[in-house]
């Protein structure tokens, strides 16, 4: 049997079988149990990015239903598809509504919405993995992106955070980052939390 010796910090209490943290010039090596909580971490991240792009058909048809009945005796122009792909360009043209008649808009489905930011957000880890950014569009997303230095607790140290109508804006090319930045409706922070370029995520349809 090989023991392996590990010096143990004064004051530092050990119960039987408990890990130890090792110590290699000042840094801290967590325990193996750490390593697995990431691997799963990681899992649960995929796995909530794959529903986020691939989300239950009869939810997406319900949602583009909800959002039609929504729309009843406005132009949104031609009629779409009942998949997520047609319930973002519909939300897109409801944006374009928005700009049209501000004083009185169409309203928004919630779950509508909550469904396109989702999927827009795992767009965005998809096209740019990583975990040094983390993208926020409170109530409905949050994710981590852009290849970079690897945190393993806590908040990445750039993080970008933006409202829902804002992302699609965004996302869609209704807006530019530069724009909606300045305007004080994207708050990042962080030396990678510029995501102008991969922005817009998908080619913007015009009503009409």
């Amino acid at each position: 049997m090989i023991v392996s010796h590990v010096p143990i910090t004064p004051g530092q209490s050990v119960r039987p079988g408990q890990p130890v943290k090792r110590r290699t010039r000042g840094a801290v090596h967590a325990p193996h149990s750490d390593r697995g909580e990431q691997i799963l971490l990681a899992q649960a991240n995929h796995q909530a990015m794959t529903r986020a792009l691939r989300p239950d058909p009869a939810k997406v048809a319900a949602a583009v239903a909800a959002q039609r009945a929504a729309l009843i005796g406005w132009d949104a122009g031609c009629p779409v598809t009942d998949d997520l792909d047609g319930l973002i360009d519909l939300l897109g043209r409801l944006r374009d509504l928005h700009v049209a008649k501000p004083e009185t808009p169409p309203p928004y489905d919630r779950d509508a919405l909550g469904l396109a930011t989702r999927a827009l957000t795992a767009e965005l880890a998809a096209l740019a993995p990583g975990r040094s950014v983390e993208m926020r569009v409170p109530p409905f997303a949050a994710v981590q992106c852009i290849a970079g230095p690897r945190h393993t607790r806590g908040t990445p140290a750039s993080v970008v955070e933006t409202d829902p109508l804002t992302w699609l804006d965004l996302a869609t090319g209704r807006t530019t980052w530069a724009v909606a930045a300045g305007a004080g409706k994207v708050r990042a922070s962080g030396e990678r939390s510029d995501l102008s370029a991969y922005l817009p995520l998908v080619r913007r349809t015009t009503a009409g």
